[in-house]
């Protein structure tokens, strides 16, 4: 069982459907033989207070089986001994037993371990033996215990069960194990900080040599020397000396590599060679067909990577998908991973800031821990390889995580029938029936959302279907759809929305780098991901956490229909109170705007909205709690009263354009920061009553994100508000003080804007950029920066103006988005037309827009740039047309969704 679709987990239902109850999954059914054996060897405990809270009905099977090990040696040995037993069966679902094993065994000492191996030997039933076998030495947490149970029970021993699956793993054991001590012996030590060029080379001479014996202590390896990990051991050290050589050449036509270059080769290969003889990863670098590198990576780099995975446990480390980690050319954000076990990293994906402010550490660590999740879920693409005369590999290792069991929280689905889908890619056609993909749809009382993902091979064991308009494509095409209500990981959700794979691959980093937040925010997938992987024993507070906070959400109590909600009598907090009553002074329109929005976003209401506001209300008051606190945002008392003065019509056409991109922006699943120089009331007013202008049809309202805040500089109520909140897209509005004053880029607010994808800053009072960017100019917001003024007296000139600027602060690109306004209201194209790149040094002199382009052709600004860098040798000053295009800047913003809204910003 290796597929998503075979599994059951993604079931194959069309639109309308009427959805049955599934047979259990074959992960459901094994977890449940195995609960069944360990509560029938609890009476063994010895301590009444452990043993009683085992055998609560609601304790996890992942506390069952660490409170497994707490029996004396006897009883587990009786337990281990019933476990094994139940393994010998051969149907699908002892198949799927066999392999969750290891996260069982894991949690006993290394003695029963080997005890067990021992048991297997000597049972005269074959079939499974070696299966078993396989899931003890995976259940090692560490390379040491995975030495220790081999040595114990002897390579010989272990061999003759004849599994190309256990020689794989003693292979990878034994021979990295024989490179670690070498490493620890023989590795030369770095050259001192202040070594002549000389002495480095001398170094490096003697690394060279090292690497020789390496190679020969592979070869030497007798019987393990035709594995696969052998091969891969091989292939790192034929690399590594290789890219020594290359390296320490001197460059033709150019000066000697100096000592600083070469200190920084040996810091790599030192920080490098003994991470993949620990790990059995390496790292690899793109190169020419001439086998020179045209990509290089840092030691920190590398360094970074192995800290990440250093708490990985064996059966992380021994699948065969993480083999190797290639630096790429290319300048985008890409990180993807091949069937073949090789993570790929484009050289631009390294420096993402938005990534670093999302998980607190370096781009290229979280990108790493996303594609190793890849390379652990259990996905239908995942085979297992060839190795020797034996047949196949070490099983895949994403048979241990219950991949099923994951898509199953998020209430992912698989359509597996024939579709179309429109050129604007918006909406899909399934048997006839329509659907908008990007509104949810309600389906036998459940809203849902589809989803359309294009792929050059898709798992094979789904059906793919060629679209019908598009026969010669190489890319198929699949539909999903999941539970509108479910939680991903707050940051970065929207790409978890585009398949149950990245919605596993994006908790996964989360788990490792995040986990106290993880378990807030979405307690359902810390539990999942904890109950597989274990990375936190000595954290138990994280578990507790988690369990807090699942209980809270699951103590939803009944849904009244409407036909009785109305004559419920409801106690109503204070808060709720305070809301219904500024509720009931809002227009119809925006009674509708906001009922629609809570009954989206914030609640699971299948009866659809009701017309009395009040009866929605004590609806609302009925469902939760916690809930509860999120009705309240509206809370300023003055709010409404004020609602009809003129100034806020002048605000709001102020403020238009900056909303209209916000709410594009928000629609694509990005987090945006909008930051104003007006006050905080003034703009509240405007974004509660005129949401609905910004918006062609009431149903779109479904799509704005979940919570609507505001903060006016008091301590407590919107920021620890949203610090405490476990929804997914927040837009937040920083502003100034309550008297007016404008915000400055200080710390503070620098750590409030950190949080967002992208930071919209919207003013429409100055007349030059520069006034503009004397708030905006730090570096901390630059990267994500997208400005939006609709008062510049000259907004061509003025944005070649901001060009220059920022060049002179080191800054050679504008910022993501410009979106600017001519003095008659127009919208002043600054769409990135094409770049003036000096092409001796790959440097962006200055970036042109569309409209600069309807002024002049392109050779007038080519001789202009000329002009500005009369020391630059002409012949290098060449159109650079990447990143350019009509669509460019909204390209630019939306760089995570698969769909891309196609409107003109001034429509």
């Amino acid at each position: 069982m290796s597929s998503l679709d075979s599994s059951n987990a993604v079931q194959k239902l069309t639109p309308g459907q009427a959805p049955t109850l599934p047979p259990p999954l074959p992960d459901e059914a094994a977890d449940q033989r195995l609960q069944d054996i360990i509560r029938r060897h609890l009476n063994g405990l010895s301590n009444e207070a452990v043993r009683e809270r085992l055998s609560s009905p609601a304790t996890r099977l992942a506390d069952l089986r660490k409170g497994a090990a707490l029996l004396p040696t006897a009883a587990r040995r009786a337990l281990l001994s019933d476990a094994m037993e139940a393994g010998f069966s051969a149907d699908s679902v002892g198949r799927r037993y066999c392999a969750k094993l290891p996260l069982f065994f894991r949690h006993f000492e290394v003695k029963d371990r080997v005890w067990l191996v021992e048991q297997l030997l000597a049972n005269p039933r074959r079939k499974m033996r070696s299966s078993m076998v396989a899931a003890v030495l995976r259940a090692s947490n560490s390379p040491s215990e995975l030495r220790s149970v081999i040595g114990a029970v002897t390579i010989k021993s272990l061999l003759s069960f004849n599994s190309p699956t256990v020689k794989e793993i003693v292979a990878l054991s034994v021979l990295t194990t024989r490179l670690d001590t070498l490493c620890k012996r023989k590795l030369p030590d770095p050259p001192a900080p202040n070594a002549s060029r000389r002495l480095v080379r001398a170094k490096l001479k003697e690394l060279s040599a090292f690497l020789g014996e390496c190679a020969e202590t592979v070869e030497r390896s007798g019987f393990l020397n035709n594995t696969q990990a052998a091969r891969d051991l091989r292939t790192a050290i034929r690399f590594n000396r290789s890219y020594l050589s290359l390296e320490q050449k001197k460059p033709r036509g150019k000066l000697p590599r100096p000592a600083s270059a070469l200190r920084a080769l040996y810091d790599l290969m030192h920080t490098k060679v003994p991470l993949e003889f620990a790990l059995g990863l390496f790292w690899s670098n793109e190169r020419n067909s001439k086998g020179a590198n045209l990509t290089r990576w840092k030691a920190s780099e590398v360094a970074a990577m192995g800290q990440a995975v250093s708490r990985f446990a064996a059966p992380v480390l021994l699948t065969p998908k993480l083999r190797e980690v290639r630096l790429v050319r290319g300048n985008d954000w890409t990180a993807y991973r091949s069937d073949s076990g090789i993570i790929r990293f484009a050289e631009g994906s390294l420096g993402d800031k938005d990534w670093d402010n999302l998980f607190e550490c370096p781009t290229f660590v979280s990108r790493f821990l996303h594609e190793i999740g890849h390379a652990l879920q259990l996905a239908g693409d995942r085979k297992n390889e060839k190795s020797d005369e034996f047949g196949r590999i070490v099983q895949n290792g994403d048979a241990l995580r219950e991949f099923p069991q994951f898509a199953a929280l998020s209430g992912w689905r698989v359509h597996s029938v024939p579709f179309s889908l429109d050129a604007a890619g918006l909406e899909l056609t399934i048997d006839g029936q329509r659907i908008d993909l990007t509104k949810p749809r309600l389906e036998n009382g459940e809203w849902r959302k589809y989803c359309v993902l294009s792929e050059e091979s898709d798992p094979p064991e789904l059906t793919r279907f060629r679209e019908p308009q598009r026969p010669k494509t190489k890319f198929y095409r699949t539909v999903f759809s999941f539970a509108f209500h479910s939680r991903f990981v707050r940051e970065q959700d929207g790409y978890s929305e585009i398949s149950p794979w990245e919605d596993y691959a994006m908790a996964f980093p989360e788990y490792v780098l995040k986990p106290e937040r993880l378990a807030v925010q979405n307690p359902y997938k810390f539990l999942f991901l904890d109950d597989n992987f274990d990375f936190y024993p000595e954290r138990p507070e994280l578990r507790l956490t988690a369990m807090e906070e699942l209980s809270r959400v699951e103590e939803v109590k009944p849904t009244p229909s409407l036909e009785t909600s109305s004559k419920v009598a409801v106690s109503l907090p204070p808060l709720q109170e305070r809301f219904l009553d500024l509720f009931k002074r809002l227009q119809p329109f925006e009674q509708t705007a906001v009922l629609a929005h809570l009954e989206s976003v914030e609640f699971k209401i299948k009866s659809g909205i009701p017309a009395d506001p009040t009866t929605f209300i004590e609806h609302i008051s009925s469902e939760n709690e916690r809930h509860a606190r999120f009705v309240g945002f509206i809370s300023d008392p003055p709010l409404l009263e004020a609602v009809k003065d003129t100034v806020a019509r002048e605000v709001v056409a102020q403020y238009m354009p900056g909303l209209f991109l916000a709410k594009r922006m928000l629609l694509e699943g990005h987090d945006v920061g909008l930051l104003s120089g007006r006050s905080s009331r003034e703009a509240v007013r405007v974004l509660l009553k005129f949401i609905q202008p910004f918006i062609s049809r009431p149903e779109e309202l479904y799509r704005v994100p979940e919570g609507l805040l505001y903060c006016v500089n008091e301590p407590d109520p919107a920021i620890a508000f949203h610090s405490s909140s476990t929804h997914s897209r927040i837009l937040e509005v920083l502003l100034g003080r309550v008297n007016g004053e404008r915000p400055t880029p200080d710390g503070s607010v620098r750590s409030y804007l950190k949080r967002y994808d992208w930071v919209m800053y919207v003013d429409c009072e100055h007349k030059t950029l520069t006034d503009l960017d004397r708030y905006v100019h730090t570096n901390a917001l630059y990267d994500r920066l997208i400005i939006v003024d609709a008062n510049l007296l000259d907004p061509v000139k003025e944005w070649e103006r901001f060009l220059i600027t920022q060049r002179g602060r080191g800054r050679s690109e504008a910022p993501h988005g410009l979106v600017l306004f001519n003095p008659d209201g127009t919208l002043c194209d600054t769409d990135l037309a094409f770049h003036i790149v000096d092409r001796s040094t790959g440097e962006r002199l200055f970036s042109y827009n569309q409209t600069h382009l309807r002024r002049h052709p392109r050779e007038y600004w080519l001789e202009r740039a000329r002009e500005a860098f009369p020391k630059i040798d002409p012949q290098n000053l060449q159109v650079d047309y990447s990143d350019s295009g009509p669509e460019s800047t909204l390209k630019r913003i939306v760089t995570h969704r698969n769909i891309l809204h196609r409107r003109d910003l001034a429509e």
